[in-house]
């Protein structure tokens, strides 16, 4: 447990023959700031001698603190599941349902193993939200990771649990989470890494493919697999009409010959004016955020290696 690192308001109250100054500070729990209270007091009002005694929380205190900012995030959607944000992994049972759920849809070596993950999470990296049932049985879950960097979130992990997936489940809990970030009024995008089969889903989801490559792997028969950086977009979008013009006639050229969609399972060809392309973003709050493919790409090398760093 921390001492606190600075005193944030006071307020003095003085009489005939006592002054008593309380003072509001925090215990910083790597979730937010636990109230405490700090009490000086003397019986000399000219030049008080000054007593201050401070009682450490207890950890009923501190699991109460966080229960109920978890609570203040809670949302029932209008088919009755429950969509929350988590902060306190070593006590909350839904994180403990969400770490079973994530070993059974990420492996190791190519993700962290469940107990560097909760490491991960009690340290702060990773915010987890989830939704569950009436019963509190979690049925979703994702990792985001604050991009300070770049202004922007990332979702690194996202389940379903397997006995639900398929019924829409994911599509509820994926708007959601949008929804809860959104709110926030924050940062203005979310990146998500998406295989290329889960595209044109996550386009009906109202989400952003400017064609980059977050990451990819060859094995030793030669095939390779990638992903794509998607963008979903956190405000209003302005299209600063860039590729509106004429010279746009190969909107996309298509790995293939298909003509009937682009073919998402192989890097798109995009012209210049494509490449160009600028979105601005702006939301009630005043905040605004412009960016383009190149920006996105720094974005994904960016991600490559700080989460590499923290996932040591």
């Amino acid at each position: 447990m921390t001492t606190p690192s600075s005193i944030v308001s006071e307020q003095q109250v003085i009489g005939s023959e006592k002054t008593i100054i309380t003072s509001k500070g925090g215990v910083n729990t790597g979730a937010g700031m636990l109230p405490f209270s700090i009490v000086h007091g003397s019986a000399f009002p000219k030049a008080p001698d000054i007593d201050v005694s401070f009682q450490q929380p207890t950890q009923k205190q501190i699991n109460d603190f966080l229960q109920m900012k978890s609570d203040s995030t809670r949302v029932v959607t209008p088919d009755g599941y429950i969509f929350r944000e988590i902060f306190n992994p070593d006590y909350d049972d839904g994180f403990k349902q969400a770490l079973e759920m994530y070993g059974q849809s990420f492996f190791e070596p190519t993700e962290p193993g469940k107990n560097h993950l909760h490491t991960l999470c009690n340290r702060g990296l990773y915010r987890m939200m989830i939704m569950e049932d009436d019963k509190g049985l979690v049925l979703a879950c994702a990792f985001i990771v604050e991009v300070h960097a770049y202004k922007s979130y990332h979702m690194d992990y996202l389940a379903v649990r397997p006995g639900v997936r398929g019924g829409g489940l994911g599509g509820k809990f994926f708007k959601q989470l949008t929804t809860h970030l959104r709110n926030e009024q924050k940062y203005l995008i979310i990146t998500f890494e998406s295989e290329p089969k889960l595209v044109p889903w996550y386009l009906r989801m109202s989400c952003l493919h400017l064609n980059v490559v977050s990451d990819q792997v060859t094995y030793e028969n030669g095939e390779t697999f990638f992903w794509w950086l998607m963008v979903v977009p956190l405000g209003k979008i302005i299209d600063d009409g860039s590729d509106s013009d004429t010279d746009s006639e190969h909107e996309h050229t298509p790995a293939t010959s298909s003509t009937t969609a682009p073919n998402y399972a192989l890097p798109l060809s995009l012209t210049e004016k494509q490449r160009n392309r600028s979105y601005i973003l702006y939301n009630e709050s005043g905040v605004s955020y412009q960016f383009n493919q190149q920006t996105i790409n720094e974005i994904a090398q960016y991600l490559l290696t700080f989460m590499s760093n923290a996932k040591k």
